[in-house]
């Protein structure tokens, strides 16, 4: 049985994501921020060294926004926490697992955007400076990983269709969300051996413009 690791997976994707992949035949290993600190790289380390078996297959799906704020109007702390949720979870666990991937012989990393990091807008540069640079160390590591076979993608989409933001949304404009299922059925592909991408970034805009 394959086996793939997705990070994130108790939230509202990740949960959709993990249902998904066990459901066509994935060997899904969860980890989440309550189990396993992704900021810290001892602590990621030790997640990977507890996996014992083979695994070809990262999903990273951990991130995070704060309120819309101009710039002048943030803190540090704000700064810090959005490179600490967006881009360090996503060094330390492609850190972590690339001599794994490699050791397999061959694997996919898939990890997640935004459309800001595509079209920033005012008010949220923080997010958009950090998922841009998801995308960018994305495309980074696509090339790295050519010689060992490991392919890396990042998905960008606009609003997902999750729990947390039904909480915020406006009732006309959720019908043109991004459906969940739709994203685990693209991670699908993504993951599959067949797939020829590496270094693509796939825009998700559902029935909003990006």
């Amino acid at each position: 049985m394959k086996s793939v690791i997705v990070t994130g997976a108790t939230g509202g994707l990740g949960t959709i994501v993990t249902q998904h992949l066990r459901t066509i035949g994935w060997n899904v290993i969860t980890v989440n921020g309550r189990t396993t600190d992704l900021t810290r790289m001892d602590a990621v380390e030790r997640f990977v060294a507890s996996v014992a078996e083979p695994v070809t297959g990262l999903v990273h799906l951990v991130g995070g926004i704060l309120p819309a704020a101009p710039v002048h109007t943030t803190t540090i702390d704000d700064f810090n926490w959005y490179v600490a949720v967006n881009l360090t979870t996503t060094y330390t666990i492609v850190r972590a697992m690339m001599p794994r991937l490699i050791q397999s012989g061959s694997g996919s990393i898939v990890t997640i955007g935004a459309n800001d990091a595509l079209h920033q807008t005012a008010h949220r540069s923080l997010y958009a400076a950090t998922k841009s640079a998801v995308v960018a160390f994305t495309k980074a590591i696509a090339e790295e990983g050519k010689p060992d076979n490991i392919r890396a993608n990042v998905i960008v989409p606009s609003i997902i269709r999750t729990p947390a933001n039904l909480e915020w949304g406006d009732a006309d404009e959720v019908p043109k969300w991004v459906d969940p299922g739709h994203v685990a059925q693209t991670i699908e592909f993504l993951l599959s051996p067949s797939c020829g991408l590496n270094g693509a970034v796939l825009t998700m805009p559902g029935g909003l413009t990006l």
